[in-house]
């Protein structure tokens, strides 16, 4: 979005809000410039818009980017729907077998509430269990689901930043050097 398009969007909030004192300095209406300058401005202006038609308080940045989950391409699926893929993934390995094969072609956060390849084989080998790990499924889908729908919030800065610290190496101590930071024994605190 343009300096030009934020002052358009930021004219319509406080039309839309008159009793506010929103964007009282210069530096207030750069710090919000700042923070949703990456956002296409006909998806930030349509969030204004749906936001204004069911909030009576006006949008705080979190609210405008929210047009990034809001009006996203990629379709989610549910908790329940997402286990169905689980079901179904089972089904056919046990017609067809290719466990690992069947596993990868799930979709990402779907693995990764599953808890990986180790326990969706431990659900295959004990199937009485697969009743059990339904609810741990879903909690665990919901959870990603909200931390992917967070990650897709933020400036691509700041994901970038996320995503490279993540990959980024510890530095490994050796044994005899940790054993010195932590001494022979334990000490109740």
């Amino acid at each position: 979005m343009t300096t030009k398009e934020f002052g358009i969007l930021a004219a319509a909030i406080k039309t839309y809000y008159p009793r506010e004192n929103i964007f009282p300095t210069d530096k207030s209406m750069e710090m919000w410039y700042e923070e949703l300058k990456d956002l296409d401005y006909k998806m930030a202006s349509m969030q204004v818009k749906r936001h204004v038609a069911t909030n009576k308080y006006p949008p705080t940045i979190a609210d405008i980017r929210e047009c990034l989950v809001n009006f996203s391409t990629e379709t989610e699926l549910n908790p329940m729907q997402a286990w169905e893929l689980v079901l179904e993934a089972m089904e056919d390995i046990s017609k067809n077998g290719l466990a690992n094969k069947r596993f990868n072609q799930l979709p990402e956060s779907i693995k990764n509430a599953i808890g990986g390849y180790r326990q969706f084989s431990d659900m295959m080998d004990n199937p009485n269990t697969v009743r059990f790990m339904k609810s741990d499924f879903m909690e665990n889908y919901k959870k990603i689901l909200e931390a992917e729908r967070e990650n897709k919030m933020l400036q691509p800065d700041i994901r970038n930043a996320i995503e490279a610290n993540a990959h980024a190496e510890l530095p490994q101590k050796d044994e005899e050097e940790e054993e010195k930071l932590i001494g022979d024994e334990w000490v109740d605190l």
